[in-house]
């Protein structure tokens, strides 16, 4: 909670959104519903050399639904991860755990007052060690996550389904 200013993040961020962010988003819908085309063809309308404003909206919007489903495959992850009668993360004797290892119980048995040092949380490890597989360093690249590419894989067909037939099905 504390970690990077805590809650003082919250206060630029909120002022920073009203005073620019809510006012381009306004500014950038009335664009395109005046102009009814695309960010390409409106920026391009507006004057020609803009038609790179409009290249860099599309190029942004494409980096980050890309980065924006990586995060909904590890979601998908734990989805069918957590279908397992005891949750995986939960406890530190699974081939992923390391000796440092220290689960919510081991925390709890102490009150909640000592958190040994030099340990990781099982919730830690399991997101480094079994999702990612996270290797030494850069010397050992590690090998590809085949379960990972294929939820990938499906989040990119939902994606697709729900946008296929346009904004008139959405």
């Amino acid at each position: 909670c504390f970690t990077s200013g805590g809650g003082a993040f919250l206060i630029p961020y909120f002022i920073m959104l009203m005073l620019c962010g809510i006012p381009l988003l306004v500014l950038e819908f009335g664009l395109g519903q005046y102009v009814r085309a695309g960010p390409l063809e409106a920026f391009r309308k507006i004057c020609p050399i803009f038609k790179g404003t409009g290249l860099a909206t599309v190029m942004i919007s494409f980096v980050l639904t890309t980065y924006y489903n990586v995060i909904i495959a590890w979601a998908l992850f734990y989805l069918f991860a957590s279908m397992q009668s005891e949750l995986p993360w939960d406890s530190c004797g699974n081939w992923w755990n390391t000796p440092n290892c220290f689960s919510h119980d081991d925390y709890r048995s102490l009150n909640g007052t000592v958190k040994p040092n030099d340990t990781v949380s099982s919730t830690e490890e399991y997101f480094n060690r079994r999702v990612l597989q996270i290797s030494d360093g850069i010397g050992n690249p590690g090998e590809m996550r085949w379960e990972l590419f294929g939820l990938l894989i499906v989040s990119w067909v939902i994606v697709y389904l729900c946008l296929f037939k346009g904004l008139k099905t959405s």
